[in-house]
């Protein structure tokens, strides 16, 4: 239990130092951001990166994913973005995912240990990946998706 906390303290340290670096691999895709049941980002073209490409064939990766929209006063440079990351400990898999909340937040400050993930089929076509928080019956209160 003790390697555990620390592979997830160590993950967190990494997603806070990841924020800047350049990925192996970047593209586009679509994703969705949905935060306490209000959508955010509804399939819309969103900047992707990873060092674990292709993460099909990972236990444990993380990609960072991120929209630039318009700040409130209407002037660039601001974004939602936020990191997925999926680890394997004692043959169970474990799904975080940190995001930055407010468009014009810097950081990743809200951390969410995800119940579950499921396919993403965006809008016009595409395929990817949903992170998701909450318990079905109940309509999920965040989801954050990606196509890769």
């Amino acid at each position: 239990m003790k390697r555990f906390f620390l592979i997830l303290l160590l993950s967190f340290i990494w997603i806070g130092s990841a924020s800047s670096q350049e990925r192996l691999s970047e593209w586009e895709g679509k994703c969705f951001i949905q935060f306490e049941g209000k959508v955010l980002v509804d399939d819309e073209i969103c900047k992707m990166g990873s060092d674990d490409m292709p993460i099909d064939e990972k236990d444990n990766f993380l990609v960072v994913v991120s929209k630039p929209v318009l700040c409130d006063d209407g002037k660039e440079g601001c974004s939602y973005f936020f990191y997925a990351q999926q680890d394997k400990f004692l043959g169970k898999y474990f799904w975080v995912v940190n995001f930055n909340v407010k468009k014009d937040v810097k950081k990743a400050v809200k951390p969410f240990r995800l119940a579950d993930i499921d396919y993403y089929e965006p809008k016009g076509g595409g395929f990817g990946v949903c992170f998701i928080d909450g318990e079905e019956p109940i309509a999920f209160n965040n989801k954050f998706c990606f196509e890769y």
